[in-house]
């Protein structure tokens, strides 16, 4: 029988990955673009959209035009938000962009492994979206 070996990430790892993160991020980069930085500046984000600067910035280097990501892939998006942005991606005040998400990308990869080893050893329970509760209410 295999032995279950020590987790090699810990919610401790990506938080503190996370963190390292948002000292990168400019104090005043709302007034700079519209953007957002959110949850406690975890995350800066597109508009009023729960659309990461990262995930927009991840589909601009795949090849998607400015009008394909404010037209198709984010259509509650303003093209005029997203071609701000991407100008200023472009721009020199942007170069602080691409190293923040080279930072941030082993934080997701541990997220994710902490959440599926936090699954699989049963830690959130048998609840269900929809489930009865306990007093025949719905969750």
């Amino acid at each position: 029988m295999a032995m279950a070996t020590q987790p090699a990430s810990t919610t401790k790892d990506w938080r503190e990955i996370e963190k390292r993160a948002d000292t990168m991020v400019p104090a005043d980069i709302a007034e700079r673009i519209p953007v957002q930085v959110t949850d406690g500046g975890r995350a800066v984000r597109i508009g009023k959209s729960r659309v990461t600067l990262p995930v927009l910035i991840g589909d601009y280097r795949n090849g998607r035009s400015v009008e394909c990501l404010a037209n198709e892939v984010f259509p509650h998006l303003e093209q005029t938000d997203v071609q701000a942005v991407i100008d200023y991606y472009n721009s020199d005040e942007g170069s602080w962009i691409d190293p923040y998400i080279e930072v941030l990308l082993p934080a997701a990869d541990l997220r994710h492994q902490d959440f599926q080893r936090r699954w699989e050893a049963g830690e959130f329970g048998s609840r269900r979206f929809g489930s009865k509760s306990h007093n025949g209410s719905n969750e």
